[in-house]
């Protein structure tokens, strides 16, 4: 996984990032709503994952990997990604390098609307959740497995 998307995604599992809702009890006042959904108020559970944009993403994820996961929490999802870990398998990884990827593209199309004015298309955005974590996993694991991996990199 990416030290950025690595980080990010603890942050998130921590409750540690810069949500509206954590600046609210810090004091600093802004109108709490979603950047993303526009619909309702941003908070770390509702960004990941119960917005509908970022549900959206981890819906094409979750078919793209072949996943029948039904948690929207981040935390039971890795701590379902750990308890995997300990079997060494590459599709571990791969799941793991994955959601990496959608917490921290989550994250980044955020800040992106909120202090840019900027949005993306969230099939752009899924593309290069695909890119990085299909290159990640190409860079960090043996020549042997690569075959199988090209099969599993099937898109819906």
């Amino acid at each position: 996984m990416v030290s950025r998307h690595k980080i990010t995604l603890k942050m998130a599992a921590q409750n540690k990032l810069a949500i509206i809702d954590l600046l609210a009890n810090r004091g600093i006042q802004l109108v709490n709503r979603c950047f993303l959904c526009k619909s309702a108020a941003e908070s770390a559970q509702h960004l990941f994952f119960q917005c509908s944009y970022a549900d959206g993403l981890l819906c094409q994820l979750k078919c793209w990997m072949k996943l029948n996961l039904h948690s929207t929490n981040i935390c039971s999802i890795l701590c379902w990604i750990n308890a995997r870990k300990r079997r060494k398998h590459w599709r571990n990884r791969w799941i793991g390098c994955a959601l990496g990827s959608l917490v921290y593209f989550i994250w980044q199309e955020r800040n992106l609307r909120a202090f840019e004015g900027k949005e993306r298309d969230p099939q752009a955005i899924f593309r290069v959740i695909q890119f990085t974590t299909s290159s990640r996993i190409f860079s960090i694991l043996p020549e042997h497995v690569r075959g199988e991996i090209v099969e599993a990199l099937n898109f819906c």
